[in-house]
């Protein structure tokens, strides 16, 4: 899914996801394509059936910038068929015309929500246990004593007045 929350038709935010529910997100811009750093909190997960396979996607607004009281957005659906080599596009996006956001369809009724202004914090917990199996002798094999580590922290991300990240 590509948004352009703006509808300026130049910059908006991809949102990817895989069979197995492996998300990836991007800001884009129209000429120059994705940019990868771009890091968003949200969820996504992947099922395959029998028929082919499906996705949910769960973007809270918090993770967008838009203006409030604007009720339309741009979107494009995209799907990558590797095995065919194609891309198929909702609305169609002509390969004659320059630029995908600039053949967006208009997304309506996105009324009563707000974002924009927030704070994400993400902490995390690592653990390891580690045993090895020691090889020095070879006619004396062993597994070495268990090696437990772990080690804690977390990301911030703030955003003040829609321009100023960190």
């Amino acid at each position: 899914m590509l948004f352009d929350p703006f509808q300026d038709r130049r910059k908006g935010v991809l949102f990817t996801v895989n069979p197995a529910g492996v998300q990836a997100d991007a800001a884009w811009t129209e000429n120059q394509g994705q940019d990868y750093s771009y890091d968003q909190v949200w969820d996504s997960d992947g099922q395959v059936t029998r028929d082919g396979w499906m996705a949910l996607m769960a973007i809270p607004f918090r993770s967008l910038r838009f203006r409030p009281n604007v009720a339309d957005w741009g979107v494009v659906f995209m799907r990558n068929f590797p095995r065919n080599s194609e891309n198929d596009y909702w609305p169609r996006v002509a390969a004659n015309i320059s630029g995908v956001l600039t053949q967006e369809a208009t997304l309506k009724g996105i009324e009563g929500v707000t974002g924009s202004h927030n704070i994400q914090i993400n902490p995390y917990v690592l653990a390891q246990n580690e045993r090895t199996l020691e090889t020095l002798d070879p006619l004396n094999p062993y597994f070495s004593s268990r090696h437990l580590e772990g080690t804690a922290g977390g990301e911030v991300k703030a955003i003040l007045k829609d321009r100023i990240v960190f």
